[in-house]
């Protein structure tokens, strides 16, 4: 091992942000309202990228990460057509694809869709869909 152990959240959070930003299928059905922290008032669909649970996942000779994080769908409509079609989006650009995302300082060993959840709100109309992933990666030296 080379160098002190790095953590991986806030690169990944970058990454994510740039790869969901650039996607072309996810900003047509989200237009650019991608978020770490929403702004007052939020026209909705939107995405919110959210929490993260690391863990080391180190081998003999080098550092790697497990990255469980949540993005928080959120959409003011009756049913769950049009979140459903987010979700598809965001499983169709990143599950098993590697390529997905460029995290600065660690190589992406693999990404993995791990669930989504329909919830509703107090509100009848609101709708939250969490969507959880799993990013594995090594450190680079």
């Amino acid at each position: 091992m080379t160098g002190p152990a790095r953590l991986v959240a806030r690169p990944l959070q970058i990454a994510l942000y740039s790869a969901l930003r650039a996607s072309a299928r996810i900003t047509g059905l989200l237009d650019e309202r991608v978020y770490d922290h929403v702004p007052e008032p939020a026209e909705h669909p939107y995405l919110v990228i959210g929490e993260a649970v690391e863990q080391p996942d180190n081998t003999h000779d080098t550092f790697g990460r497990q990255a469980d994080i949540t993005l928080h769908l959120w959409d003011k409509v009756d049913g769950y057509l049009r979140p459903t079609e987010v979700v598809d989006a965001l499983v169709e650009l990143l599950d098993h694809q590697r390529d997905a995302l460029a995290i600065a300082g660690h190589q992406v060993v693999s990404i993995r869709f791990l669930d989504a959840r329909t919830l509703r709100a107090p509100d009848p109309q609101l709708r939250h869909v969490p969507v959880r992933f799993r990013v594995n990666t090594q450190q680079e030296a």
